[in-house]
């Protein structure tokens, strides 16, 4: 099916997942029923028969199809009929484990410090490991699995809601209240070069003058008045003072 040449099959799919079941895909609404147009796109574009859906087939929906069952604002989308939108409750049954991903370069800060909302108010988890890694592969290609003990946060007074069948929230998760893989080792910075020891002058012993290298970027001994082949600076003057001083002939 396509659905960018199919508007009115894809405004049916549309107002299923918002209106009815968005934590089937990994969505939660705020409480106005709004969602980011963005992850609302990488979650449709995760299901084979909607990977061709842009903002501007949204768009399309919403100018073309009769009564659109959407609504959109800036970067946001939502529902028009929302009554049977699954409200945020008090899980009844809370399961055991949760799962839920985080970035790898923020492992480390969570492994730490505790699990808290990224770009959000909540932080979403999942009954099942595949829904976990769907909505960790949103942020990070390779993200990295956490497992949540409920009990144990319960314990140290973490609140819980339920976001539909799938979902829950929390607003923050201590850090000894779940578990993950290993944090990778840092790699030690290499070490630094040693100086390499002074060479003492001893007697006897010949000295570069740096005066050398000068004179031969600047031309060599051609330029130099202590060669014979040198150019002396004071020119020519010096030969007629030099004939000067010799007696002449007959004078001798």
């Amino acid at each position: 099916m396509n659905n960018r040449r199919n508007p009115l099959k894809l405004a049916k799919y549309v107002a299923y997942v918002l209106e009815r079941r968005p934590d089937e895909f990994g969505l939660v609404p705020d409480p106005e029923g709004f969602i980011k147009i963005k992850e609302f796109l990488k979650a449709l574009r995760e299901e084979p028969d909607c990977k061709p859906v842009r903002r501007g087939d949204l768009e399309e929906i919403r100018l073309t199809v009769p009564n659109p069952p959407l609504e959109i604002t800036g970067g946001c989308i939502r529902g028009r009929d929302r009554q049977r939108l699954p409200p945020r409750t008090t899980p009844a049954h809370l399961p055991k484990l949760l799962f839920t991903c985080v970035r790898r370069r923020a492992y480390p800060h969570v492994h730490d410090k505790g699990l808290r909302p990224m770009g959000r108010d909540h932080v979403v988890l999942a009954t099942d490991r595949d829904m976990a890694l769907r909505l960790g592969r949103r942020m990070d290609t390779e993200p990295v699995m956490l497992t949540v003990m409920t009990r144990a946060a319960l314990q140290q007074s973490v609140s819980f809601e339920q976001a539909g069948a799938a979902l829950f929230l929390a607003r923050f998760i201590p850090a000894d209240c779940f578990s993950g893989p290993p944090v990778p080792k840092e790699p030690e910075p290499p070490p630094k070069a040693k100086p390499l020891p002074a060479v003492p002058t001893m007697a006897g012993s010949f000295t570069m003058n740096p005066d050398h290298f000068s004179r031969a970027i600047s031309g060599g001994r051609k330029n130099d008045p202590a060669h014979p082949g040198g150019k002396d600076p004071r020119g020519s003057n010096a030969k007629k003072r030099k004939r000067k001083r010799e007696r002449p002939p007959w004078r001798q």
